[in-house]
């Protein structure tokens, strides 16, 4: 009964603390030694009964799972449920389960499988959770292909078939399959290779190659260099007629989208099929055609583009790098545009288009400016009750904006306001200036244009010039790096000196007194012009007098700093007699030219030009080296192509005194000029005035001028395309 009794005790406390269990067997065993006899001899007590070890098997879906404990008995399991060794143990034996075997796409794990026994052990658990594999199937393949699951597995194949990857992935658990190696010149593609585990195996991979096809075609009629660009990032560049095939591969079924991206300045090129999409073989059918560009002119009077009935005055005119124009002009004291937009010219309709500028008060100065993305500024000086107020119009996602009425200028509220100049950079910020007179002395002011918003000067104290003089003759001119130059002439209580603000790295950087100028001391300096090239150098000229006639002076910016003339006698142009005007352009190249018109003697002048090529300026040695024809040049414009090419147009007068428009052209380093009166572009028939040259991001040209038809002054225009 003893023995019974500790048995069933030691079942019910199976943790007690073994020394006070052990403690009591002790206990036990001697009072029955003591009480126990029989034939007056001790009878000894019964050993303890074994234990044993077990546990309870779940998550078996399929096969079997055997499983070891000390000593060596295995049991096969074929089903969830309890498990029992029959391995005995006594009490304060260690014990260990193992697992020999399981079901190979499964996780197994134990739970509590080792220990001390201190009863019969029913609390191991062995745990089957369901594994699951990713597979799928590779087509095309002749070559090596290297797949990776998860960024750890990798299977190698030779040649088409299916795969499985080894890794065992749980349910919920992601999955990514990539390609780390192909056929040396193809694309592959991996289709559900990326996903999460939804209670099976994934088998539904493929991958497959995507065959990399070359884009190319034919180049004919090409005369200098050009840059093709295929889906907005593959340049390739071509300087003969020929077949051309670009360096990128497109993959089949993928998208081709060939385009000009630089091409000669004399040439116009057109691209046919040039888009679409690749199919089974590569693309050779792209045609580039190369033509030189021609000039289109005005055949009769009858050719303007502004309407009938009124003078079309102060004409200007504007392009952009993606060919976009603007041709805008006062009309009836309202401000009128022909736009050329994606390719085609808009010219207004009397009675019908709708003016830019609020009624009322006469309107002058305009000036028109076009940005990267084709948004356009017009800027102009109009009279508000009998004070010129500065008025901008913009044109921008397809739509104009207009002043609402007189009362939505830009200038302070002072005295006349006049002479607006603007400028985009490339960023598509506007720079806008003007002369504004402010108790009785004109001032330089400034307003800039950033997204849709102008920053415009609150009061007339707010003017960027030295407040204590005259300022007049203000220009600006913008960088592609968005470096930025004002000048203007203003009074230093002596002469009239060539100032200058400079923005760089978003710096502005003003005069700081009257004495911080940049034309030479000892005589009046006036009309500056400037301009940028490419590189961010720049050039600045003005007309100064040396003492005896007035001159062309310049100052640089190169190598990163500005040079000065440093007296008035460090002119550019040939002494003996007055300049009256002059003008700077520059090329993105950095080539540059200045022309001026200049007496040649007392009933004469001409042309002149000093030009900037190699890193070398070249001026005019004398009087003689005037290339104008006629006599009294009375107007001219000049523009840089990309690569120095220069447009300049030019009003002389014939023998009748009719002014006509002529034109010298410098192209392939040669310069073409009129021979005769007769070589002019404009129509026979009224006076030229006004003449303006642009030339847009394509190369292209507009010449544009003012000439009466009989009736009016009207606007025309001629195209280099």
């Amino acid at each position: 009964m003893s023995t019974i009794h500790n048995a069933a005790f030691s079942r019910r406390h199976p943790r007690r603390d073994l020394r006070s269990l052990f403690g009591g067997l002790v206990c036990l065993v001697a009072t029955a030694c003591s009480s126990g006899s029989k034939g007056g001899a001790s009878v000894p007590a019964p050993g303890p009964a074994p234990l044993t070890v077990g546990g309870n098997l779940s998550g078996l879906a399929t096969g079997t799972v055997v499983v070891e404990i000390t000593g060596g008995e295995r049991l096969t399991l074929a089903q969830d449920g309890p498990f029992v060794f029959q391995t005995p143990f006594q009490l304060g034996n260690s014990y260990a389960v193992t697992v020999v075997t399981a079901p190979t796409k499964a996780f197994t794990e134990l739970a509590r499988a080792s220990g001390l026994v201190a009863g019969d052990v029913r609390d191991i658990g062995v745990v089957i959770t369901s594994a699951f594999q990713v597979s799928g199937a590779v087509t095309g393949l002749t070559g090596r292909l290297v797949l990776e699951l998860n960024a750890s597995e990798r299977v190698t194949l030779t040649g088409s078939g299916s795969f499985t990857f080894n890794t065992l992935l749980r349910d919920g658990a992601s999955y990514s399959i990539a390609v780390v190696e192909a056929p040396p010149g193809e694309r592959w593609l991996v289709s559900s290779g990326n996903g999460q585990i939804t209670g099976g195996d994934v088998t539904t991979v493929a991958v497959y190659a995507d065959r990399l096809r070359t884009i190319g075609g034919t180049v004919a009629g090409l005369r200098g260099g050009l840059v093709l660009r295929n889906n907005g990032g593959d340049d390739l560049i071509v300087s003969a007629d020929g077949a051309f095939t670009f360096g990128t591969s497109v993959a089949t079924s993928g998208a081709y989208d060939v385009q000009v991206r630089f091409k000669p300045p004399s040439q116009r090129v057109t691209v046919r099929n040039g888009a679409g999409t690749v199919g089974v073989g590569n693309v050779t059918t792209v045609d580039v055609i190369c033509e030189n560009k021609a000039w289109t002119h005005p055949a009769t009077l009858s050719d303007t583009i502004s309407p009938d009935g009124n003078d079309a005055d102060g004409v200007v005119l504007a392009s952009g790098l993606r060919g976009d124009a603007i041709v805008a002009w006062e009309y009836g004291s309202r401000v009128y545009a022909s736009e050329r937009r994606n390719g085609v010219w808009r010219h207004p309709v009397r009675d019908v288009t709708p003016p830019h500028n609020p009624a009322g008060g006469s309107t002058f100065d305009l000036r028109a400016a076009i940005d990267p993305q084709n948004n356009t500024l017009l800027a102009w000086s109009q009279h508000d009750a009998g004070v010129e107020r500065i008025y901008a119009s913009l044109y921008r996602n397809g739509t104009w904006r207009d002043p609402s009425s007189h009362a939505d200028h830009l200038s302070p509220t002072a005295g006349d306001a006049l002479q607006p100049q603007l400028v985009f950079d490339v960023a598509g910020d506007g720079y806008l200036v003007w002369q504004q007179y402010v108790s009785g002395n004109g001032r330089i002011f400034l307003a800039t244009y950033h997204d849709g918003v102008w920053t415009k000067p609150a009061s007339a104290t707010d003017g960027i010039s030295p407040d204590t003089t005259h300022a007049q003759d203000v220009r600006v001119a913008v960088s592609s790096g968005g470096h930025v130059v004002v000048v203007w002439a203003q009074a230093d209580n002596h002469n009239y000196r060539i100032y200058k603000s400079e923005m760089r790295n978003n710096t502005w950087t003003h005069p700081s007194s009257l004495t911080d100028c940049i034309s030479p001391a000892g005589s009046d300096a006036y009309a500056p012009d400037v301009a940028f090239d490419g590189s961010g150098n720049a050039v600045i000229t003005w007309v100064q007098s040396d003492g005896a006639n007035q001159q062309v002076f310049k100052s640089e910016f190169r190598a990163g700093s500005w040079r000065y003339p440093t007296s008035v006698t460090d002119n550019i142009s040939p002494d003996g007699q007055a300049v009256h005007s002059a003008s700077v352009a520059m090329a993105r190249s950095g080539q540059a030219v200045i022309v001026w018109r200049q007496d040649v003697s007392a009933t004469d002048n001409r042309l002149f030009k000093s030009e900037y090529r190699a890193g070398t300026w070249t001026h005019p040695a004398s009087l003689t080296s005037g290339f104008s024809i006629g006599t009294n040049v009375t107007g001219f414009a000049v523009a840089m192509d990309t690569e120095g090419n220069i447009v300049l147009p030019y009003t002389a007068t014939e023998s009748g005194g009719t002014a006509v428009l002529l034109e010298s052209e410098y192209r392939g380093g040669v310069w073409v000029h009129p021979t005769a009166l007769t070589d002019r572009i404009s129509p026979p028939g009224g006076d030229v005035t006004q003449p303006h040259v642009t030339v847009d991001g394509n190369d292209d040209v507009i010449i544009m001028w003012r000439q009466h038809n009989g009736t009016n002054q009207h606007a025309f225009i001629s195209e280099y395309r």
